[in-house]
């Protein structure tokens, strides 16, 4: 998280977060992490350290240089006793600092600042870590800066070499480079980097930006002093055509690339007469505005933030409270993207006449919007609750009943109601803020279509399938085919009309959305893969185990890339693809896959656990399946196969009853510690492999049985004594309904139930269980 105070200063605000893009007016923000085992370090120290960077940032906004100097100095000091001398944080404290003196021009203290947080970053991180590429790329800028364009140059190519061309942050990258390469006077190579870091923003969906426009611009001036009119005329000519389709002819934008025509003694953009009369317009247009522009940097200074932040046109400000809930934070500013999760944040815009609403009323709404947020975020529902509302009444009294801010409210104030359950409550709110909404911009503005986005998840999360099927289709409408959020939307619409029985629809959508992140080089990303993910898991359940398949193999390919064997997440997704290869009968394949998974787990976890486990059962079922292929041809190998099952299972029982076993031991403790949830979800995953371990030990023993043409009078005491033990097992945590009540566990205690009263009869397995109610209970489902 960081604040502008300037076009090129950023402050870290918090250590403990990733690292972020570096913006193309230079802009690079070190969010830091301190990694080491989980621990959240917290004294005296690491409290000051945050309190006095707070502090010193806001005496920087005020302009009082010298208090912040002072502080960032004490919380640089306060950062080494806290976390220690070469922590990240500390690296972060050095970047806040740095930027300050370049500020002031004092280069000779900011320089070895800059270099002693990158030091720290590469000790912590590796030299190859994000991280350290962006703090290069802060360095960058400070020499570009200066001038000193040798020193800038190696700094933006260490963050390009991090990076990979892929990256998002690498159109970024590419142009500071280039541009230093054309001020030391390498020409070619400086307009290469430029061209492509332009195309990789038009592959983004980011052609008509404001940052692809600058970049066009610079390129044409380039073209202009090297005498390439011709080259100029073209790129000029397509930064006219995106004005024209974006802005009308009414914007500041066009008027200066009108200027730049008529500077060149052009005549091919109309008549000089034309021109004329689009500046006086213009002129106009800006005396209207000059007021307005005023007023929202008085206002911005009295809030205390940047006036960056309050500019019109600026981002979205908005707060996620959880996986599902983002509110308003500020309703001057414009809609947001939903995300995967569903979080959708109305940003919305006060237009009339320019003017800004300021009194007493407003001022509280702010103030109990603000608060009612935080008392959210503690988890002190019944505050927030009256504060929203108190909020909402607020913004009527200050803005007018039927002001976009009364809407930003409503769904303020929905969203709790959505998370507290109160259905009845949250619907007419979200349907009170479309309407403000609509009457306020009108059915197709982006703002409507990101209301009804919200509504549809709210509907979503009932199973009311229709309904927020149909807000969707109004959020496509709105946003139209090529708006970046539309790919979230046709997701969103997808997975509905799936849950409605259209596959077909559904499968269209979802490929779409799919495609179009691969399309705008978010192939690789978390998004992408869960949607990737939902497809394959669609394709399971119709039985389409090929089109399965293929789609996990390319979300393997994807891990394997980005994360390598090193992660948990690759062994997830290739045990996916080994159990799909399995199903298709492709037994080789997932055999390779599997023992892969197994050494990759033995690696990266304790021996006992129970992930382990659950991978030797799947290892015993594929030797199964080759002893069944075996059997007809070579006995001898058919026995060594159903072998190294036997073994996979003892293994695989040894490792759950052992993790069964920690965890009685410790529900006790753990209460104080740890969410009631996660404890139950081990021991869930643990029994079910515990009973499918003896479940399928059970028919290794019958297998063995056939292979040996015992005689089928004899019983076979090994499998009797697995199903025994899997009955006596299930009985033992039956007491427990959260677990004994599961679908999963209860079909395999039923399974095991049901091959033992087959191998013992009924007589014989009532008088070893005692318990003629568990043949009731399997009679009744079966």
């Amino acid at each position: 998280m960081g604040l502008a105070i300037s076009s090129n200063t950023v402050f870290a605000e918090d250590a403990t977060t990733g690292a972020s893009s570096a913006n193309d007016s230079g802009n690079g923000l070190i969010g830091l992490s301190k990694v080491e085992d989980g621990s959240v370090v917290s004294n005296m120290h690491t409290a000051k350290w945050r309190l006095f960077t707070d502090k010193a940032r806001e005496f920087f906004l005020q302009g009082k240089l010298d208090e912040a100097e002072k502080l960032f100095l004490s919380a640089l000091e306060e950062a080494k006793e806290g976390f220690g001398q070469r922590d990240p944080h500390v690296a972060s404290a050095s970047n806040n600092l740095a930027e300050l003196y370049r500020v002031r021009r004092a280069f000779d203290k900011a320089e070895p600042l800059y270099l002693e947080a990158i030091n720290i970053l590469e000790e912590s991180f590796g030299p190859d870590d994000i991280r350290v590429g962006t703090a290069a790329h802060n360095l960058g800028q400070f020499y570009l800066g200066q001038r000193k364009m040798e020193k800038a140059r190696l700094n933006y190519e260490i963050k390009r070499r991090v990076l990979g061309y892929g990256h998002s942050e690498c159109a970024d990258t590419m142009y500071h480079l280039g541009v230093v390469l054309y001020l030391q006077g390498k020409e070619r190579d400086a307009e290469a980097l430029i061209q492509d870091s332009i195309k990789m923003l038009e592959e983004g969906d980011e052609g008509e930006s404001i940052v692809c426009i600058r970049r066009l611009r610079y390129l044409s001036q380039m073209y202009l002093k090297s005498h390439r009119l011709a080259d100029a005329e073209m790129v000029q000519r397509k930064i006219l055509h995106i004005m024209e389709l974006s802005k009308d002819w009414c914007m500041v934008s066009t008027r200066s690339m009108a200027k730049e025509n008529d500077s060149e003694g052009q005549d091919r953009g109309g008549t000089r007469q034309e021109r004329e009369e689009i500046r006086m317009k213009l002129e106009l247009y800006e005396a209207r505005t000059k007021k307005l522009e005023d007023l929202m940097f008085a206002v911005a200074t009295k809030l205390g933030v940047s006036p960056e932040e309050h500019s019109f046109g600026g981002g979205t400000m908005g707060l996620a409270i959880s996986s599902n809930t983002v509110f308003a934070e500020d309703a001057t500013t414009g809609a947001s993207s939903a995300n995967d999760s569903g979080n959708g944040l109305i940003g919305l815009s006060k237009v009339e006449d320019g003017s800004v609403v300021s009194n007493m009323h407003t001022a509280k709404w702010r103030l109990f919007t603000d608060k009612a947020r935080e008392f959210f975020l503690q988890g002190k529902l019944d505050e927030a609750e009256k504060l929203f509302l108190s909020a909402l009444e607020e913004a009527k009294e200050g803005f007018g009943q039927r002001d976009p801010h009364v809407a930003s409210a409503s769904n303020n104030l929905a969203e709790l109601y959505r998370v507290r359950r109160a259905f009845d409550k949250a619907e007419p709110l979200y349907l009170e803020a479309i309407n403000i909404l609509e009457e306020s911009f009108g059915p197709d503005d982006i703002r409507v279509g990101t209301a009804a986005h919200n509504l549809g998840q709210f509907y979503l999360g009932q199973r009311k399938m229709e309904k927020a099927r149909l807000n969707y289709e109004i959020k496509r409408r709105v946003l139209g085919y090529g708006h970046s959020e539309c790919a979230d939307t046709m997701y969103h619409l997808g997975v509905v009309l799936y849950l409605q029985g259209k596959e077909r629809d559904a499968e269209a959508l979802i490929q779409d959305s799919i495609k179009m992140l691969e399309e705008g080089d978010e192939g690789e990303s978390i998004v992408c893969i869960r949607r990737l993910r939902y497809l394959s898991q669609m394709y399971l359940k119709s039985h389409r185990l090929a089109d399965a398949e293929m789609v996990q193999r390319k979300i393997l390919h994807i891990m394997e890339l980005s994360k390598g064997w090193n992660s948990l997440d690759t062994v997830v997704a290739a045990e996916s693809l080994a159990l799909t290869l399995q199903a298709s009968s492709n037994i080789k394949d997932s055999k390779e896959l599997l023992e892969r998974c197994l050494n990759a787990r033995k690696a990266l976890l304790p021996g006992d656990h129970i992930q382990i486990g659950g991978n030797l059962l799947h290892l015993a079922r594929v030797a199964m399946l080759d002893s069944s292929q075996h059997k007809k041809l070579d006995v001898s190998r058919a026995k060594d196969d159903l072998d190294v099952a036997r073994d996979h299972l003892h293994n695989s029982i040894r490792i759950a009853r052992q993790c069964l076993g920690k965890l009685l031991k410790q529900k006790d403790r753990s209460k104080k510690y740890s969410a009631p949830g996660d404890s139950r979800k081990e021991r869930h995953t643990a029994l079910i492999i515990l009973l499918q371990s003896l479940n399928t030990l059970s028919s290794v023993e019958f297998a063995k049985q056939e292979l040996q043409e015992t005689q089928e009078g004899n019983i076979n005491l090994e499998a009797q004594e697995a199903l025994l033990q899997c009955i006596s097992v299930y009985k033992e945590f039956a007491h427990d309904k959260s677990i004994a009540d599961s679908p999963e566990i209860k079909n395999e205690y039923l399974s095991c139930l049901k091959r033992a009263q087959n191998l013992l009869g009924n007589y014989k397995l009532d008088e070893v269980l005692g318990n003629q109610k568990d043949f009731q209970k399997l009679n009744q489902k079966s």
